[in-house]
């Protein structure tokens, strides 16, 4: 999209991306040249990387007439999805909140300032030398199905007029904006301790230990 917006131009990525490819050092915030050496990759094969912020380059004439937009707009490299909802939701330090992403899958991700490694949590790249930690599931859409088909299966039975003809999901989503915040991260933690992952600060019980 880069190339297209800008016209052309070199292949570039920024760290929070790059740390997908599994071959990125993240203390050093570059492409892991002792690794690739061992799995024969060149590291030509691999997109410069830039600061998350970096202006690759300028939307070209050809794209500002044939998508309607101003010549000369500035074009930046741009970050990772989960990374830039964890900024969109006020995750900016670590005692920023435990950022919540349900769709297709299910993301728990929460800002740390150390390289430190958790059972079940990924460390991924944030920025200005910060770190993610993530906790992700591939069945999140399928769970909150399942929920919604518990709570409101007997809708239709017990013809509960309040709810005819409203978006179940919309209502899900009402009642759960309104549990206090720390309840909400409290849930979570417990839903992550449920499939056998300690949250990052939590502490087993002896029972689990």
């Amino acid at each position: 999209m880069r190339r297209n917006l800008c016209g052309g131009g070199a292949f570039a990525t920024d760290p929070t991306n790059a740390f997908g490819a599994g071959v990125f050092n993240t203390r050093e915030n570059r492409w892991h040249a002792e690794v690739l050496e061992r799995l024969g990759l060149p590291i030509s094969l691999f997109p410069e990387v830039f600061p998350t912020d970096h202006v690759i380059g300028h939307v070209s004439d050809f794209t500002a007439r044939r998508a309607g937009l101003p010549n000369g707009i500035p074009v930046v490299v741009g970050g990772g999805d989960n990374q830039m909802a964890m900024l969109g939701a006020g995750a900016f330090d670590s005692s920023g909140p435990l950022c919540v992403n349900i769709g297709t899958a299910a993301r728990f991700a929460r800002l740390s300032t150390h390289t430190k490694r958790y059972p079940a949590w990924t460390r991924a790249v944030f920025f200005n030398g910060k770190f993610a930690l993530v906790y992700a599931g591939l069945t999140g859409g399928r769970c909150y199905t399942w929920l919604k088909n518990m709570l409101f299966a007997d809708l239709a039975a017990v013809q509960a007029t309040p709810m005819q003809g409203r978006d179940v999901f919309a209502v899900m989503d009402e009642h759960a904006a309104r549990v206090p915040r720390a309840r909400r991260a409290c849930g979570s933690s417990h839903c992550c301790a449920a499939r056998g992952a300690t949250p990052p600060g939590a502490r087993r019980s002896p029972a689990s230990a």
